[in-house]
């Protein structure tokens, strides 16, 4: 039971990296080259888009 516990406490408390906000522009929901910022109109290196708490612009996905 722990392990669904944990699992729906990151669904409600998701990483705050690109690869998990609603600018992040990307088919896969993870990191790809040709994925950009919506907000800065700009592609984000890898190590940005996987570090968390970088981006004070990070917007939660919407539900829908």
């Amino acid at each position: 039971m722990s392990a669904v516990k944990k699992w729906l406490e990151i669904l409600g408390n998701p990483p705050r990296c690109c690869a998990s906000c609603d600018h992040y522009a990307t088919s896969s929901g993870g990191f790809e080259e040709s994925a950009s910022c919506k907000q800065f109109e700009a592609k984000p290196p890898r190590g940005y888009v996987e570090e968390p708490n970088e981006c004070p612009q990070w917007t939660d996905l919407l539900p829908f």
